[in-house]
């Protein structure tokens, strides 16, 4: 190891040797997860759109039952 300006150059490592992620993984690795994400928040979404309707048809249909009720 060798001292440059106060900072410690360490020697290099291979592929297979070191720790961490090359750079190319690292940003493959990030892409994958943005794609997740990605999935889960259209998941979600989708869902609450469901969840909307569901609400909206439910809606509907009492007030059709208090509309026949005000008939009657």
């Amino acid at each position: 190891m060798k001292s440059n300006n106060n900072t410690i150059l360490t020697k290099k490592t291979k592929g297979g040797e070191g720790g961490g992620r090359g750079k190319q993984d690292a940003q493959k690795h990030e892409d994958e997860n943005n794609e997740s994400e990605n999935k889960n928040t259209s998941k979600k979404r989708k869902l609450r759109r469901r969840k909307k309707k569901k609400k909206k048809k439910k809606k509907k249909k009492e007030d059709k039952e208090k509309e026949k009720v005000r008939e009657e």
